[in-house]
């Protein structure tokens, strides 16, 4: 167990080293083997044809018949394995958002939910006290069987701050950084990145936490802009969690028009520099009168090639919450990487 406090003394704007993805099979590798093969078929097939003219038997016709069926056998075998290599071979990551709201709830009730939740690799906590943490780290190994997770906490906000866990078995930690410009007025959380490589050689990725303004939508939306451009500048992949406060309305968030979202969303994702792992079934994530999505998984960076899905979660109960429990729910995402 090792907790690290990204220190507030350094300036962490910057990104970190650029990456790539890690080593795989692309489309153009999947065309390339897939016409090979079709290439090879089809001089089998006219040299079958030349050949049948020259049997003159039964036997060695019944012969060449096998040998022709062998090698439709191992040709579909080929081509089968020419699109499961890649999927064999791709890592999938796990990954958790949630707001533990720390000055409505307790950490023994927030640990006892994270024990409902279910194991994650990575988990991307908001709304922490800085003495919650122990607890929380505690709660992320006993639901992995007692794997070792590593805490990464940030500095801003007092006693309401963001927190990253991950399991060190899975992932080697580069760097963290605070991005201190992206906090107007310095009065809420910057966001906060660790710099992850997936062990044992990659690829790297930066996951962060955002828990953007909630009463004052100008530095809100002035928040999603800089999120953006800061985005538009990363040569790594970016797996970007957290409670954004963009309500997005359950019934009609994709409309344009009557408010249906805020801003703010639109001015984080333009330009395609942040896509939504939008969940399959759309379900409010706050316990209010609002039936909306306040928080998010979103990719970014160079992940043009990762699959995801993502998943809100209703535990029995958890609506409406009491003076113990969060009033968020969850969001989970499987990320599977190239």
């Amino acid at each position: 167990m090792e907790i690290l406090l990204v220190s507030p003394h350094v300036d962490l704007e910057s990104s970190g080293p650029g990456g790539g993805n890690g080593p795989g099979h692309t489309p153009l590798d999947r065309c390339f083997h897939g016409c090979y093969i079709g290439s090879i078929r089809n001089t089998w097939r006219h040299r079958r044809n030349e050949a049948e003219k020259t049997f003159s038997t039964v036997g060695e016709k019944a012969m060449f018949a096998s040998k022709v069926l062998c090698f439709h056998f191992a040709l579909c075998f080929l081509i089968t394995l020419c699109f499961l290599v890649p999927s064999i071979f791709a890592e999938q990551i796990t990954v958790l958002s949630y707001n533990t709201q720390s000055g409505g709830a307790n950490p023994t009730a927030i640990a006892a939910a994270m024990q409902q939740i279910g194991a994650h690799d990575i988990w991307g906590l908001s709304e922490v006290n800085s003495g919650w943490v122990t607890t929380l780290e505690n709660a992320a190994e006993q639901v992995d069987g007692n794997q070792d997770y590593q805490a990464v906490l940030g500095t801003t906000a007092g006693s309401d701050r963001l927190l990253v866990l991950f399991k060190t078995s899975r992932f080697d930690l580069i760097d963290t950084m605070e991005l201190h410009r992206i906090n107007p007025m310095s009065a809420v959380r910057s966001p906060l990145v660790a710099h992850l490589r997936l062990k044992p050689s990659g690829p790297e990725f930066l996951f962060m936490v955002n828990h953007l303004y909630r009463g004052r939508e100008n530095l809100r939306r002035l928040q999603a802009r800089l999120l953006n451009h800061w985005g538009s500048d990363q040569s790594l992949p970016i797996i970007a969690v957290g409670d954004y406060n963009f309500d997005y309305s359950v019934g009609d968030g994709d409309a344009k028009d009557d408010w249906p979202r805020d801003e703010a969303f639109d001015l984080m994702t333009q330009d395609g520099v942040f896509s939504w792992i939008r969940p399959d079934q759309l379900i409010k994530t706050h316990d209010s009168n609002f039936n909306s999505v306040l928080d998010f998984i979103f990719l970014g960076g160079d992940s043009w090639e990762w699959k995801a899905r993502s998943t809100i979660i209703v535990r029995p109960g958890d609506f409406p919450d009491d003076s113990t429990t969060s009033d968020h729910r969850p969001v989970r995402a499987e990320i599977e990487t190239p």
